[in-house]
């Protein structure tokens, strides 16, 4: 039971709990939220956590309790703002409330709504897109879903978890639109408590056992899509498939993601409490402490255009640098053809001049050869002719000398023989 008389503050928990302003900051100056871990493309801003950009595609942002909860129950209430220029069906993805006893499954994401998908824990999802395996139409489907994870394989949940339709999305290029604009959930978590001896039911062998659609063993969800302080029942689901003391080794946690279609998902403020009634208990004092004095909202518009218009730039830098670099693939693939076909002509340029110098050389060289060949013909001819002129002349002088010869051996004997008939000796 909740004392109303005492003050909410001290009822909730504040290690697990957070609102804006977000005043303090770490050691490189930037702004944190006391009691969690900020990581991914989330930013901590004055006046509210982003957790996604509109118009930034395939962002994930999350936010996680550095401390395990350490509970047997709880209740809490978190109020968020998800907005986007882009039409309701074309917006997205997902903003996810998480409790779960799997180390650093907040951090790592998975396809699971962004999880992994054998995590033990409790989820509650708000879903703007269409998203992973489900490609059906967003008319009339659950787009705020409970998922209760055993640690099996839960993809199956990503098309066929328990929910309701609820219009928590806030179109920012209408004139109504405004930074006061919120939407609110709460949850109710108990754990299992140690199961109890089987009944017998009056059949023969069977034995059944009482689940009471609330209490220990159960989670429920209630939603307040317009921050009106009209709440409805969404939906209510057993927790006896997760095992005992998983609450009290769990963290709590957000998870925000988009895909090709964007929203700005921001998280105002989360309240949890100790007790399983406390955040439904104390409502109306949750909806006073989240009032904003006007100065405070003006400051809040202001950051929140800036955030719309830094995105936009971001953006519209990225769409350039797209842009650039197509533009540079398209000047590559030109420059590529330019010296392929060039280069192709050139070559075709080259053939021909070697072929016409070729055939030119090649005439010529035939024509001196030819005239080369005339000469030497006219040179072996002479050559030859004076040969045989030298050849006959000179088959006839030993002849001539040898008849020399003997005409002078024949003169000389006939002179002795003369001689000597002279001096009698004959």
């Amino acid at each position: 039971m909740v004392n109303s008389s005492i003050p909410i503050a001290e009822e909730i928990i504040p290690e697990f709990s957070f609102r804006a302003p977000f005043d303090q900051h770490d050691v490189k100056g930037n702004r944190r939220v006391p009691g969690f871990k900020v990581g991914g493309d989330a930013n901590v801003l004055q006046n509210f956590l982003r957790l996604t950009h509109d118009g930034q595609m395939n962002q994930r942002g999350f936010l996680e309790s550095t401390k395990v909860l350490g509970l047997d129950q709880l209740s809490l209430s978190f109020k968020y703002r998800i907005s986007g220029e882009g039409l309701i069906g074309e917006s997205g993805d997902f903003l996810g409330l998480w409790i779960t006893s799997s180390q650093g499954a907040l951090g790592k994401g998975g396809p699971v709504f962004g999880m992994p998908e054998n995590i033990v824990g409790v989820g509650v999802v708000l879903e703007t897109g269409r998203i992973g395996v489900d490609r059906r139409s967003t008319v009339g489907r659950k787009n705020v879903r409970l998922l209760v994870m055993d640690g099996t394989d839960g993809v199956g949940l990503v098309n066929d978890a328990i929910g309701c339709q609820s219009t928590f999305r806030y179109q920012e290029d209408r004139g109504d639109f405004g930074v006061h604009l919120s939407s609110r959930l709460r949850l109710r978590v108990e754990a299992v408590d140690p199961p109890s001896p089987p009944q017998q039911n009056g059949t023969a062998g069977a034995t059944v056992r009482s689940l009471p659609a609330s209490g220990p063993g159960w989670a429920v969800v209630e939603v307040d899509s317009r921050a009106s302080g009209h709440w409805r029942t969404c939906v209510r689901a057993p927790l006896h498939s997760l095992p005992q003391g998983w609450l009290a080794d769990s963290r709590l946690g957000l998870v925000g993601a988009t895909s090709a279609r964007t929203n700005n998902q921001d998280a105002l403020a989360l309240r949890v409490f100790g007790t399983a009634s406390g955040a439904f208990a104390r409502a109306e004092a949750l909806s006073m402490e989240e009032e904003v004095e006007e100065v405070d909202l003006l400051v809040h518009r202001l950051e929140h255009e800036l955030q719309g218009v830094e995105a936009k730039l971001a953006a519209a830098l990225r769409a350039l640098e797209d842009r650039e670099g197509a533009a540079e693939a398209r000047l590559a693939a030109l420059e590529a053809r330019l010296e392929g076909k060039v280069a192709a002509e050139l070559d075709a340029r080259v053939v021909k001049l070697e072929r016409d110098v070729g055939d030119f050389f090649s005439n010529a060289m035939v024509a001196r050869l030819q005239r080369l060949e005339a000469r030497f013909e006219d040179r072996v001819d002479g050559a030859l002719a004076e040969a045989r002129g030298h050849a006959n002349a000179a088959w006839r002088l030993p002849f001539l000398a040898l008849a020399a010869a003997v005409a002078a051996l024949g003169g000389a004997a006939w002179r002795k023989y003369r001689a000597l008939r002279k001096e009698h000796l004959l």
